[in-house]
């Protein structure tokens, strides 16, 4: 039996030299998208990167939204500037950072950084009224106060009137003595009422035909139910 010529399938040389140069094309481009995932990733961890800092306010009384600003996250050496409103019935003291004191100004600023990231705490105290009951006298609070919170000094004098005496003075009911013409007390957890009494004053005359009336300690005035004695040196 004859056999029939098998024939080998040759490639065109022109077709080889394309398909290779293809896939070198295509090494090339797999190559380059390597190199560029490489310097992304390099760029991600080995840059330095700005660090952020968290600010975070709170306060020791429950308080409106608004009313503590300045909360949020700042790279570092950024200017930080915390704000604390007015609440009625309350007074700012200060604000605090871990635990200490470092304003009493409603508006504090600073640069921030690691040591100083973190929460601040704005701190006020309640406010109790002093009520003043005086009648014909004048009490006079020293810087006007009309109300004060837990242990503030409170001073006050109580204006002299020709027409009235003094009898005492009280605060919720406890007589103060005055030190100098000056009342003071260390304000309560409580509402406080200044509370004044006094009376009127009536002059003391005296008339004599004959002899002299001398009133003991030469009282000019007195007031009611107030023992006066005096003695008569007849002529």
């Amino acid at each position: 039996m004859s056999k029939e010529p098998q024939e080998i399938e040759k490639l065109n040389p022109d077709e080889e030299v394309g398909k290779k140069r293809k896939i070198v094309f295509w090494s090339m481009i797999a190559t380059g998208i390597g190199v560029i995932v490489v310097i992304a990733l390099l760029l991600i961890f080995l840059l330095p990167k700005d660090e952020k800092f968290d600010i975070d306010l709170g306060s020791n009384v429950s308080v409106e939204d608004g009313t503590l600003t300045g909360e949020g996250s700042y790279k570092k050496g950024d200017s930080v500037t915390i704000v604390a409103e007015d609440i009625d019935g309350y007074r700012f003291i200060g604000w605090s950072y871990g635990g200490n004191i470092i304003s009493t100004d409603k508006e504090y600023t600073f640069q921030i950084n690691e040591e100083n990231e973190g929460e601040y705490t704005a701190n006020y105290a309640k406010e109790y009224n002093i009520d003043i009951q005086s009648g014909s006298l004048t009490v006079a609070i020293v810087d006007n106060k009309t109300n004060a919170i837990e242990n503030e000094n409170i001073e006050f004098t109580v204006e002299p009137n020709s027409d009235y005496r003094l009898i005492e003075v009280k605060v919720n009911n406890e007589i103060l003595q005055a030190q100098d013409g000056k009342y003071s007390f260390a304000m309560p957890a409580e509402n406080v009422t200044i509370d004044v009494t006094y009376s009127q004053l009536f002059d003391i005359s005296v008339t004599s035909e004959h002899g002299t009336v001398s009133i003991t300690d030469n009282k000019t005035e007195a007031i009611a139910n107030e023992n006066v004695s005096f003695t008569i040196t007849p002529e």
